[in-house]
Formats: C-alpha cells, sequence, structure tokens
C-alpha cells in the first residue's frame, strides 16, 4: 500500500511486532474522535499502529489527519481492496495483530479507552 508520506507500507514491515491496523475516512465521524485515542493509548502500549485510509483522496485525508494532530504511519486504500481483505463494511474497524502475525480480534465501531486496553493487554502481554 501506498503512504500519506509517499512511501509503500505492508504487514511485513511489521512483522514479529505486535500491530493495530485502523480502517478509517475523512466522511466518519466516530473515526475523528477515535484516532487521537487510538494514537495515545497505542503508542503508550508500545505497540505499533497503521491506520489506513478507505476510500478518500491522499490531499483530503493528509487535511483531515492535520486537523486532529494524528501523525501515526497512514496508508491509502483508495479502492477499499485492503478493507475487503479483512472484511470491512462498516467504519471504523480496529483489527489487533499479534507478533506472529495472528489476530487476536477485531472490534467494528469506535472503540473506546477500556476496549483498547483489553486488546492491547492481549497483544503485549
Amino acid at each position: 500500500m501506498n503512504t500519506l508520506r509517499g512511501g509503500k507500507v505492508g504487514l511485513d514491515d511489521f512483522s514479529g511486532k505486535p500491530l493495530v491496523l485502523n480502517f478509517w475516512a475523512t466522511s466518519c465521524a466516530p473515526c475523528r474522535q477515535e484516532l487521537p485515542l487510538l494514537q495515545r493509548e497505542v503508542s503508550r502500549a508500545k505497540v505499533q499502529l497503521l491506520l489506513v485510509d478507505e476510500r478518500d483522496s491522499e490531499s483530503a485525508a493528509r487535511a483531515f489527519l492535520g486537523k486532529l494532530e494524528v501523525n501515526s504511519p497512514v496508508a491509502s486504500d483508495p479502492d477499499g481492496a485492503v478493507g475487503r481483505l479483512y472484511g470491512v463494511s462498516v467504519l471504523p474497524v480496529t483489527v489487533f495483530i499479534r507478533a506472529d502475525g495472528t489476530i487476536e480480534g477485531k472490534y467494528l465501531g469506535q472503540t473506546d479507552a477500556a476496549v483498547l486496553a483489553d486488546h492491547l493487554a492481549a497483544l503485549t502481554g
């Protein structure tokens, strides 16, 4: 996948490390509230975070994230192909991936601190 910073990123880049994968879009009101929380809590847990923008233009995504002061790595999924691989049919969706690449859990809808704490503990414990 292309990143909003002009590079490429894939799940192999996170191999051997727990990862939180979050699918979002600029039109998603819950995403606006969730993204800063994800960035803060996932960073605090020392887990990797990859945000995947679903079907937005890169300029719209950059502007959206700039307003929220979110600076985590962001991949662009302009046609939704990656989202389909993870069964994304609503937004936001958060996938919790163990260091061995297996999925610990998947959360549909806006996460909160308690949900994140439970999944992050499972990833790091």
